[in-house]
């Protein structure tokens, strides 16, 4: 499975935007499931250093 960067700027828009703690902890959730498997894994994290690293969710916490 192949990750883009338009996946991930929507995932970090959906928990920059949400204020439903439940539907963002489902999201995690099912995420988390996703990266169990190794080429999502990989393509994820590709994805996440082009666009900023950790910073990129890091920011969320503010």
């Amino acid at each position: 499975k192949q990750v883009l960067p338009s996946d991930v700027k929507a995932l970090v828009a959906f928990f920059e935007r949400t204020e439903d703690n439940a539907c963002v902890e489902d999201v995690l959730h099912m995420v988390i499931r996703a990266l169990y498997g190794k080429a999502f894994l990989v393509s994820f994290i590709e994805q996440i250093e082009l666009l900023g690293g950790c910073q990129l969710f890091l920011n969320l916490l503010h």
